[in-house]
């Protein structure tokens, strides 16, 4: 009895544990991020994936059956500052009424101040205002490298926003390093004017949403189903298409290095039976001669 009650008691530790690790994942992050397929600037020689059609994109997306959630987002890492502290975190810039949708940052664990204040400043996870020593109501410093170029060089781009909202997500990750950011600030702060970098997914179920992928090097299903399974163990590979070849090739994988050699066999009979459409094509391209290479076998 004893041993049954174990296993009992230990199985609903795991299935409940199970869930709660499966919510903070899904409570905050998207089922599928949507990129532009992107152009290679011919400048900078890097693949541009900027969507400038974000909103009519993020509405057909809407529209398919099953989808939740599709929200355009500018993301950056910057360095955030509060006096005399300094982290480094990631800005998410999205719409209000995304961020409100969102289950771990609008109901989440812990917070402090309002939600709905969010378009008049900032919202920062727990741990990024913890290491800056910051509350609801002061000010952060967002700071990017990536400034203003000018004839010294190129000047950092700062700007301060007020702390309105802080959440505990309740992910170590997410909590330490995410500062959201009304959409049009952070297009203004990353000279992204008009711009999206990503259209984030939610879906009722996301299994289902396989069958709709027709382009990937990988995909990973499944509350069980790490990225590192498909690294060490399950059989696939990590290197994988980018930039958008994988609408063209596919992971690497033996076949990579092996070289095919084909073999043609056909009989009398079998050429026979395919003569007028090998001729037919043949001159279709103008290319008579190919077809003269199977009539002249039936004099």
């Amino acid at each position: 009895a004893l041993a049954v009650f174990s296993l009992i008691a230990t199985l609903s530790v795991r299935s409940g544990f199970r869930a709660e690790f499966v919510d903070t994942i899904l409570g905050s992050n998207a089922h599928v991020t949507v990129y532009n397929a992107g152009q290679i600037d011919p400048i900078t020689n890097q693949i541009d994936r900027r969507m400038t059609d974000y909103v009519a994109t993020a509405d057909r997306i809407a529209a398919v059956s099953g989808v939740t959630r599709a929200a355009p987002l500018v993301k950056g890492q910057v360095m955030a500052n509060f006096q005399n502290a300094n982290a480094g975190v990631e800005v998410f810039g999205i719409a209000p009424e995304d961020l409100m949708t969102i289950p771990r940052i609008a109901a989440p664990i812990e917070s402090r101040g309002d939600i709905r204040d969010f378009a008049n400043g900032v919202a920062i996870g727990s741990e990024v205002a913890r290491q800056l020593g910051m509350t609801v109501g002061d000010k952060i410093r967002i700071i990017s490298p990536n400034g203003t170029k000018t004839a010294f060089g190129t000047s950092p781009r700062v700007s301060a926003y007020d702390v309105v909202y802080v959440f505990t997500a309740g992910r170590w990750d997410i909590d330490k390093t995410r500062v959201y950011m009304p959409i049009d600030q952070a297009q203004l702060f990353f000279n992204k004017d008009g711009i999206a970098d990503e259209i984030e997914v939610m879906v009722e179920n996301p299994e289902p949403v396989v069958q709709s992928i027709r382009h990937a090097g990988a995909i990973f299903v499944g509350d069980y189903t790490p990225v590192s399974a498909g690294d060490y163990l399950a059989g696939s590979n990590h290197v994988l298409p980018t930039g958008g070849t994988a609408q063209f090739t596919s992971g690497l994988s033996p076949m990579t290095f092996l070289r095919t050699q084909q073999v043609v066999t056909y009989d009398k009979s079998a050429l026979g039976q395919v003569a007028d459409a090998i001729v037919t094509l043949a001159h279709a391209e103008n290319l008579p001669a190919h077809g003269d290479a199977v009539t002249t076998r039936f004099p």
